[in-house]
């Protein structure tokens, strides 16, 4: 993401504590994309078609920037997640210019490709 595209994004853990802490930056410009148990997880301001979010399990990821994988096969690779560290396999299937945000049993990690 180009720093001038206005692109930004924070990430919150799966806990109580993130409510607040959503809420000092939510405003109708922005965006949010919450954790499965529905606490907030992404907050900020992004392109929707530069986002794709899948779940498996107890775990999500979200993808922003460029990657052409839909959100089933994202789906489908996330099957057996048990941990974040498992999704270094997913993030060497997927091709493009993204942060790969993930959430598994309520453990959150982010990386870049």
């Amino acid at each position: 993401m180009r720093p001038d595209s206005g692109t930004w994004f924070i990430v919150l853990p799966d806990c109580r504590s993130a409510h607040p802490v959503a809420e000092g930056f939510c405003n109708p410009a922005l965006q949010l994309v919450e954790h499965a148990s529905g606490r907030p997880w992404i907050v900020g301001r992004w392109a929707w078609d530069q986002m794709t979010v899948a779940s498996a399990g107890r775990a999500r990821t979200a993808i922003i920037g460029c990657c052409p994988t839909a959100a089933e096969e994202l789906s489908t690779l996330l099957r057996g997640v048990e941990r974040v560290a498992d999704l270094d396999r997913i993030a060497n299937k997927l091709s493009g210019s993204f942060h790969l945000i993930a959430s598994v049993q309520g453990q959150s990690g982010a990386g870049t490709r």
